[in-house]
């Protein structure tokens, strides 16, 4: 049970502060606190709301750059996680026989990672 919003929308949420992306998607989540707002390129949730409102507003909240002094070691830990999720696929793909569904979950992750690396250096 997701909310996106519509072109004409009055929805209006901040872009993704991790990945830049505008495709976001409002979620429902376990209570006590139901709502969140989501991104649906790198996974990315926001604070949690007791109402839509309240979600959306704390998604907006967010800050828009990560700290100057955690970005190097940010790009360093998502290279890092991108790496081994190739190395999980190159994993699945050498069983016999091989498990191309798990190595795709895991290429499309590295890539993700990669397009997020590409995209904070966009904005430096």
């Amino acid at each position: 049970m997701s909310d996106t919003p519509a072109f004409n929308s009055p929805l209006k949420w901040d872009s993704c502060p991790f990945c830049g992306s505008t495709k976001l998607y409002r979620d429902r989540i376990l209570n006590p606190k139901p709502f969140v707002v989501c991104c649906n390129e790198c996974g990315a949730t926001g604070p949690d709301g007791k109402t839509k409102e309240a979600a959306d507003a704390a998604w907006n909240r967010r800050p828009l750059k990560a700290a100057p002094d955690l970005a190097p070691t940010l790009a360093v830990m998502i290279k890092a996680c991108a790496d081994q999720f190739d190395f999980y696929a190159e994993q699945h793909l050498a069983k016999s026989p091989p498990d191309h569904a798990k190595a795709l979950v895991n290429l499309d992750f590295a890539v993700r990672c990669r397009a997020a690396l590409a995209r904070a250096k966009d904005t430096q």
